[in-house]
């Protein structure tokens, strides 16, 4: 049995990544937060992140998205490991994680996976 600190928005990521979200793909999940991001003209992550109501369509749920796009980076990256590893840290962590990672400053980690998002136009 595993014991993993409560890192809601990665874990329910990770979870997407590999089975999907209400019977729908990530990939699905992913333009359809791009869609948002354009309509809506967001300018961060953490912007989305912080969205009182994250499901912002009948599927999509903003935050297991992004959590999924970092779920696919970690494994392009770490692999298995990476995604045990970041299971294992608290929430507030992620993004310091995840710039350690791809050796980026944590302050820039926020723009990185926008861009990212954005591709998915």
């Amino acid at each position: 049995k595993h014991e993993f600190p409560r890192n809601s928005f990665l874990d329910e990521g990770i979870a997407t990544y590999f089975g999907g979200s209400e019977e729908k793909d990530l990939l699905f999940h992913l333009k359809e937060v791009a869609k948002y991001i354009k309509e809506k003209n967001s300018k961060t992550v953490k912007e989305l992140l912080d969205l009182y109501d994250p499901k912002i369509t009948k599927y999509t749920d903003v935050k297991y998205t992004i959590g999924g796009l970092m779920a696919i980076l970690i494994d392009k990256k770490a692999g298995y490991k990476g995604l045990v590893d970041v299971m294992n840290i608290e929430e507030e962590k992620n993004f310091q994680f995840f710039g350690n990672l791809y050796q980026i400053p944590e302050n820039k980690v926020d723009e990185f996976l926008l861009n990212r998002l954005k591709k998915y136009q």
